[in-house]
């Protein structure tokens, strides 16, 4: 007996910018990076992940950045559109009087499909209108979070055409 044996050939493609980062934003240094000894735990030191975001079947990023300006940090995603690929400043968190400190205080990762707990159904507050107890999430999403402490999910909302965040944890 023959057996046919078929492969198939995927590309795996890592998507790399051809923009520069949005304006008064740049990427982290290495003593930013290496601040935080937990990043070790990750190929990519939770400094970006990659996934299909917005659902349209095209690749994007997530990217941790720092402020060009001040001691500020968030994340900015190289979001797909219908004429190519353009930047948005998802979370833009700046520390007030803070002295410059070369640490990079939070981390990224994937937020796979499921469902997940939030913060106020956990009774950490009362749920607000329009935050649910239990986020499910039908696509890939960012979890953005401070290393040991809170974390929130950042994901594609069709609906309105732009991130919206939940917490997770405080």
């Amino acid at each position: 007996m023959h057996r046919l044996l078929l492969l198939l050939t995927i590309p795996i493609t890592v998507l790399a910018s051809p923009d520069p980062l949005p304006d008064g934003w740049r990427l982290p240094t290495q003593a930013e990076i290496n601040a935080v000894p937990m990043r070790s735990w990750s190929e990519t030191k939770f400094l970006r992940v990659d996934g299909d975001f917005n659902s349209d079947g095209k690749l994007d990023f997530a990217q941790l950045v720092k402020s060009e300006n001040s001691d500020g940090e968030g994340f900015a995603v190289y979001l797909s559109n219908p004429t190519g690929y353009e930047w948005q400043v998802v979370q833009n968190f700046m520390y007030k009087k803070r002295p410059s400190n070369p640490t990079l205080y939070m981390g990224l990762d994937i937020a796979e499909p499921g469902s997940y707990k939030t913060a106020c159904g956990k009774g950490y507050w009362a749920c607000k209108e329009g935050e649910p107890e239990i986020l499910v999430l039908n696509n890939l999403g960012v979890a953005y979070f401070k290393f040991e402490s809170a974390s929130s999910i950042w994901y594609w909302d069709n609906s309105k055409d732009k991130f919206k965040q939940i917490w997770i944890s405080d």
